[in-house]
Parts: structure tokens; C-alpha cells; sequence
């Protein structure tokens, strides 16, 4: 039986040390708790006025790509209501429908060359073959008159290019090799019969 008893004391001597140790160590840790609870609610709150500060940043780039945005197509839009196109001539009436035509039989064949081609088949139609054509585009400019009345055709004229001393020098080679393949091709020597 004292062996039971001594069992018991010193378990029960155990436990008394490990309820001090832990009340040694409670405050501690319930110290440690604390400050960990406080930096993740420090975290927590930066974290919330970064986002609200970048929802806000993001809202105005928003507002500002908006605005943008618009004044860009004001003008753009403006300028198509202002421009008025020209009506369509009889030629242009009349290609129309064969521009089309030609480029489904010939979808490698380049829009330069079909503009060439139609010009030509143009030109070698019959007058009376272009009458409907001339007739349509007559129509046309009058019901375009009756739409715009003020409307008056206005070129735009494409600038100049500006001449530079090398494209000077660059034509002057050209000129100078066309004149030495002329005299070659008359027999001639290079350097002008001398």
C-alpha cells in the first residue's frame, strides 16, 4: 500500500509542478497570443486601406481611360458627320457590281489589276451598254444634291514631298545609268566614245 501512496504523491507532486509550470507560462504565451491577434489585425486593417486605396486608384484610371476615350471618338465622329461623299459616277456604278465579279473568278489576282482590267472593258463598252450606268449615276447626283444642298466638292490635296540632296543625288545616278545603258545599246563605249 505505501508503494500505492507513494505512487500517488509523487504523481500528484507531478501535477502540482506542471500546473505551476504552466501558470509560469500561461501569462507568456497568453502575451504571445496576444501580440500575434494584434499584428494579423494590423495586417488585416493595411490590407484593407491598400484596397481601398487601389479600388480607388482603379476607379479613377477607369473615369480617366473613359474620358479619354470619348475625346478621342468626338472628333472622329464629328468628322464623319462632316464629310460627305461624293456620288458615284457612271464608271463607278458600273464597276461596282463587276469589281466583285472579277475578284471571286480571280481571288489571287491583286485590286490594282482589277481597277486596270475594268478600266479597259470600260472603255471598249458601247454606249449603249453604258447608257443604264449613266442614266443611275444622273440619279445619284441629284437625289446627293437634294440631300446636300450645300455640299461643294473639296479635294484634298496630298503634300508635296520635300526634295533632299540624296533623293537629288539617287535621281542623278538613275539618270546618269539609263543615259550608259542607252549608248551601250547604240554600240557605243561607255565613257562616250572617248
Amino acid at each position: 500500500m505505501s508503494h500505492s501512496i507513494d505512487t500517488l504523491a509523487v504523481a500528484a507532486a507531478a501535477k502540482q509542478q506542471q500546473q505551476q509550470l504552466h501558470q509560469q507560462q500561461q501569462p507568456h504565451q497568453h502575451h504571445h497570443q496576444q501580440q500575434q491577434q494584434q499584428e494579423v489585425a494590423f495586417q488585416h486593417h493595411q490590407h484593407q486601406k491598400q484596397t481601398i486605396v487601389t479600388g480607388q486608384h482603379h476607379q479613377q484610371a477607369q473615369q480617366q481611360q473613359q474620358q479619354q476615350q470619348q475625346q478621342q471618338h468626338q472628333p472622329q465622329q464629328q468628322a464623319a458627320i462632316k464629310h460627305v461623299k461624293r456620288p458615284m459616277n457612271a464608271f463607278m456604278v458600273w464597276s461596282r457590281g463587276q469589281r466583285r465579279k472579277m475578284a471571286q473568278e480571280n481571288p489571287k489576282m491583286h485590286n490594282s489589276e482589277i481597277s486596270r482590267r475594268l478600266g479597259t472593258r470600260w472603255k471598249e463598252l458601247a454606249e449603249k451598254d453604258k447608257r443604264p450606268f449613266i442614266d443611275e449615276a444622273k440619279r445619284l447626283r441629284t437625289q446627293h444634291i437634294e440631300e446636300h444642298p450645300d455640299y461643294k466638292y473639296r479635294p484634298r490635296r496630298k503634300p508635296k514631298l520635300m526634295v533632299t540632296a540624296s533623293s537629288t543625288a539617287v535621281a542623278a545616278a538613275a539618270a546618269a545609268a539609263a543615259a550608259r545603258r542607252r549608248r551601250l545599246k547604240r554600240g557605243q563605249q561607255p565613257n562616250g566614245g572617248r
